[in-house]
């Protein structure tokens, strides 16, 4: 898979905060939809060389050298107790801008596959379903209908804030 971006910066791209609203890119692991907003995406790349890097948990996988960035990159397959599994040439790496203490720092996730960029309007979102919201700590605020699709929505931010490798990398 080719490196394919998604956004520059929204600061470089001078892209208003409007333009990215209700927009998400949607992925998918173990068959399930997912989406993210868009306005957290920096670009999808293939998987390429990973340095693993020791003592480290399972998910994440280690760090990539992006045209002279550190990337520490976390599998969300392996994160959220899913089985394992090769990747193929539809799997890709979604790099996140994420925002740190000391601004904004880079990580990226492997996920089975990216589908597409879809405009979810907020009437579409409906609350996750009872007590769900309490087993995915609060990282999934609603899913959306769409088509003949059900997407679950994930803040990205929150779903990786609970990782110690996470804080500990200054987000």
């Amino acid at each position: 898979m080719n490196t394919a971006t998604i956004r520059k910066p929204a600061k470089q791209a001078g892209v208003t905060g409007n333009e990215w609203e209700h927009k998400y890119l949607t992925l998918s692991i173990e068959r399930e939809e997912y989406a993210v907003s868009v306005a957290k995406v920096r670009e999808i790349i293939g998987v390429g060389p990973i340095t693993r890097l020791p003592n480290m948990a399972a998910h994440i996988k280690g760090v990539l050298n992006l045209r002279g960035s550190v990337v520490p990159v976390v599998d969300l397959r392996l994160k959220y107790g899913l089985a394992g599994r090769d990747y193929t040439d539809r799997t890709c790496i979604v790099v996140l801008e994420l925002e740190g203490r000391a601004g904004p720092n880079l990580m990226g996730v492997v996920v089975d596959s990216v589908n597409e960029v879809v405009r979810i309007p907020p009437d579409r979102l409906a609350p996750p379903p009872a007590g769900a919201e309490r087993l995915m700590n609060g990282c999934v605020p609603g899913v959306a209908n769409w088509g003949d699709k059900v997407y679950i929505v994930v803040d990205i931010e929150k779903a990786l804030a609970d990782d110690a490798f996470y804080a500990d990398a200054g987000f």
